[in-house]
């Protein structure tokens, strides 16, 4: 095929790949599945193996050219546009490009949070066999804290506390200017107790339970 750059394909799909902790074996086992034995057989040139075939098309110096058939069973298994198989975009469907524009998400993130939404399972939290939470509950949670996170304070101490594992010098006494320096692990606990602190008061100001108990015969409402 023509109009596409083949090593910055090759990378792409290896990053599908690697990207769902799958062997080239196992890459090749689905491909199989979807083309048909007779087709990967001449797709794999001589009957060589699918995981052959996947390294092939996976090679940085030498990649092998991707037929349609191939790009449109990369598409599928991995739920991408073809646009995205070929480089031309990076977007991994159209209707995601306005909203990772929009919002600066990620592919991954915006999958993750579609694949939320849409599931309607329970979750039985391990300490408490009786509490059950619907994930539902993600969402409504999630707007509630975009919508009223004042100043992104709850936002920011999470984003410090997954990022920040530096050590710091912090004021002790405004008046003195003396500082002392405090220990990454010291500046998770603070990040966490103001997260905490700014999750109740959400909590309270919202008056909402992130958790409820239901007993066997009662229906989730």
């Amino acid at each position: 095929m023509l109009g596409y750059d083949r090593e910055r394909v090759a990378k792409r799909i290896r990053g599908l790949r690697e990207g769902r902790k799958w062997s080239l074996r196992e890459m090749g086992e689905r491909l199989n599945a979807l083309i048909g034995d007779d087709a990967l057989g001449i797709l794999t040139l001589g009957g060589q193996t699918g995981r052959q075939t996947v390294a092939q098309l996976e090679s940085i110096k030498k990649p092998r050219g991707i037929t349609i058939d191939i790009a449109l069973a990369y598409s599928h298994i991995f739920d991408v546009s073809l646009d995205f198989i070929f480089c031309l975009t990076d977007s991994w469907r159209p209707e995601d490009k306005e909203v990772k524009e929009a919002t600066g998400l990620s592919n991954k993130a915006i999958e993750t949070l579609m694949a939320f939404k849409g599931y309607d399972g329970m979750m039985v939290i391990p300490e408490s066999a009786d509490m059950i939470i619907n994930y539902r509950d993600n969402i409504r949670g999630l707007n509630l804290l975009l919508e009223n996170d004042d100043k992104y304070q709850i936002l920011s101490n999470i984003a410090r506390f997954l990022f920040c594992d530096f050590m710091s010098a912090a004021p002790v006494e405004k008046n003195t200017g003396r500082t002392e320096i405090i220990d990454g692990r010291d500046l998770d606990a603070i990040y966490l107790v103001n997260i905490q602190s700014g999750l109740r008061s959400l909590k309270n100001r919202r008056k909402i339970k992130t958790a409820y108990k239901l007993s066997p015969g009662d229906k989730e409402t």
